[in-house]
């Protein structure tokens, strides 16, 4: 039985839907020796704050999911709801193959959605999480037997740094209870020089 490690602070949202093949869990930051030692087979990445090194997929032999709460190629990398607002990108989320790139791996699967801006940042948060999952659950199997898309991205889209959030954040004094229109707003008055 295939033996499934799954990064991030969403593991037992993630456990439901593994079940037994469920091995292990963490958010912190791992190595090969990890991988070696725990006789991994299959990583799942939700909300790890860290990027995967290449050995570490090698050492899975590619078999090294992650699940983002964007419509890839837009908005790479952190807060990716929260730029979707602010620029104005499609809105969605997306599964895909890990590779050494930020969230540049192959597609597995995406779905665009529309999003009310009457909706919080917050909200608008918990509803692309619970997509995210959804959708998950639609595409374990063929992720767990290893026949699932390998879907080269769009080229082009955007990538943030949580950093690049943070120069911004004074201009939200309700932090992530701020209205996605106000967000919104405010992007389309400013220039769009962080991405």
């Amino acid at each position: 039985m295939m033996k499934v490690l799954v990064l991030g602070p969403h593991d037992q949202t993630l456990k439901r839907t593994l079940g037994e093949q469920f091995g292990l869990a963490t958010s912190e930051r791992i190595n090969k020796g990890f991988i070696t030692e725990n006789e991994i087979d299959l990583v799942i990445s939700y909300g790890y704050r860290f990027l995967l090194p290449q050995g570490i997929i090698d050492e899975v032999h590619g078999n090294a999911v992650n699940l983002h709460i964007s419509l890839l190629p837009w908005n790479k990398g952190a807060d990716p709801n929260f730029w979707s607002w602010y620029e104005g990108t499609p809105k969605g989320v997306s599964i895909h193959w890990m590779s050494a790139g930020l969230d540049e791996g192959q597609l597995i699967s995406q779905q665009e959605l529309q999003l009310s801006p009457k909706m919080t940042l917050k909200e608008s948060f918990e509803y692309l999480g619970q997509s995210i999952v959804n959708l998950f659950e639609k595409n374990v199997g063929s992720i767990l037997e290893g026949s699932a898309a390998r879907i080269n991205q769009k080229p082009g889209g955007t990538s943030h740094k949580t950093n690049d959030r943070l120069k911004l954040w004074n201009m939200f004094p309700l932090g992530w209870n701020t209205p996605c229109e106000d967000v919104l707003a405010i992007g389309q008055s400013n220039p769009k020089s962080m991405s």
